[in-house]
């Protein structure tokens, strides 16, 4: 949610992880960032949503999810960052 282009950059190497904001989380892998767009959810395409979740197939599939996240109301003018990253072979 929001612009995070002050946090996250073009060439960062990033941990990706799962779990719950506030809770543990797990390590996937180790990635770098390719690339960092600041849009609308309403604006989303679907190269956009590719990485996401399986399960997200639409705008308001993403806007549900980010409900369940956020635990608060989203609308489609809300600002999200995509980010686009490769995984690090170690």
């Amino acid at each position: 949610m929001g612009d995070k282009t002050d946090k996250y950059a073009e060439g960062d190497i990033v941990w990706i992880t799962v779990g719950k904001k506030f809770a543990q989380k797990k390590k996937i892998y180790t990635a770098m960032i390719d690339r960092v767009l600041v849009k609308e959810i309403s604006e989303l395409t679907h190269d956009d949503l590719q990485g996401e979740n399986p399960d997200i197939d639409s705008i308001n599939d993403v806007i549900s999810f980010l409900e369940s996240i956020y635990n608060k109301k989203i609308q489609g003018s809300n600002l999200v960052s995509v980010v686009y990253f490769s995984e690090i072979i170690e």
